[in-house]
């Protein structure tokens, strides 16, 4: 598959940055990227995080969004396409992933309004 193509679903094999070539028009692309943003933000967000978070986050939502597909067509009565035993695998392959990415919501580090005024005051006094 070359590697400009952008994509509305997930492509057939793990590719790192796959999330950047989704096409956002398509609403499962959207979920996806989605429950990504919603992992970063549960962990205090992109700057707060180390690569290593940043990819198992990635890989999590790459399997959640198998997971989704699987239980979408038992929904739909079409129980004989789904392998039970890679399904199984795929939810122990997630719940190690998000155990180790982390279950708890971790705050932003964000600064009161008074505080980021009196920092910039004090920036454009020493520039002066």
């Amino acid at each position: 598959m070359p590697k400009n193509k952008t994509l509305k679903d997930l492509p057939d094999e793990y590719e790192a940055g796959y999330l950047q070539r989704l096409d956002f028009r398509y609403q499962k692309a959207r979920a996806i990227n989605d429950s990504y943003c919603q992992m970063l933000s549960d962990a205090g967000g992109p700057s707060e995080m180390s690569y290593v978070q940043q990819s198992l986050a990635e890989h999590a939502v790459f399997i959640e969004s198998l997971i989704r597909d699987s239980e979408t067509l038992i929904s739909q009565g079409k129980m004989s396409e789904v392998d039970l035993g890679s399904m199984t695998q795929l939810i122990n392959c997630w719940s190690g992933l998000v155990t180790k990415f982390g279950l708890n919501r971790i705050p932003k580090n964000v600064s009161r309004l008074q505080e980021y005024i009196t920092s910039k005051d004090s920036e454009n006094s020493e520039a002066k």
